[in-house]
C-alpha cells in the first residue's frame, strides 16, 4: 500500500472525496450543508489534506489553525479502508506534516465512535471537563519533540 498525504490537494481530489462522503456519510449521519461549507472554507485556506493510495484519494482531514495550534475539524476515510490500520498511518503522516508546518499542538473533539477510536489509537490525551461535543470528549496531542517515524 503506497500512501501519501497531500497538503495541497487538487480540486478534483476534494470533489471526489466530498461526493464519497455524501454517499457513505459520517458514521451513518448525513452530511449537513454547514459541514460542506466548513470543508470548502478549509480547502480554500489550504487547511485540507488528502490521503492518497497510489495517487487515488481515499481520505481527508481538515483543520483550523491558531498560530502553532490546530483544531482538527474533520477526519474521514473511505469505509473500505477502515479497520486495517490505514487511519493510524494517516494520522501519523498527517501529524508529521503539521509539525513541518510549525504546528505543535493538536486539539480534537471527536463526534463519532470512529473519531474517538482514532484519538485513542494515536494516543491523544483527554481534556476532562472542557468538552464541547455532545459526548463531552476533547483530546489534545503535543507534537513538538514527538517521534513521528
Amino acid at each position: 500500500m503506497n500512501l501519501r498525504v497531500d497538503f495541497r490537494p487538487s480540486k478534483e481530489a476534494f470533489d471526489f472525496l466530498i461526493k464519497a462522503l455524501d454517499k457513505y456519510k459520517f458514521a451513518h449521519d448525513p452530511l449537513q450543508l454547514h459541514d460542506k461549507a466548513r470543508m470548502m472554507k478549509s480547502f480554500d485556506k489550504n487547511c485540507f489534506a488528502v490521503l492518497l493510495e497510489d495517487e487515488k484519494p481515499i481520505g481527508f482531514s481538515t483543520w483550523q489553525r491558531y498560530r502553532n495550534v490546530a483544531e482538527i475539524q474533520y477526519k474521514w476515510l473511505l469505509p473500505s479502508y477502515r479497520g486495517m490500520g490505514v487511519g493510524k498511518k494517516f494520522g501519523l503522516m498527517f501529524n508529521k506534516g503539521l509539525l513541518q508546518r510549525r504546528i505543535y499542538l493538536l486539539v480534537v473533539e471527536p463526534a463519532t465512535d470512529y473519531g474517538n477510536g482514532m484519538a485513542r489509537t494515536l494516543e491523544y490525551r483527554r481534556l476532562d471537563g472542557i468538552g464541547l461535543t455532545k459526548r463531552g470528549e476533547s483530546h489534545w496531542n503535543l507534537l513538538k519533540g514527538m517521534d513521528m517515524s
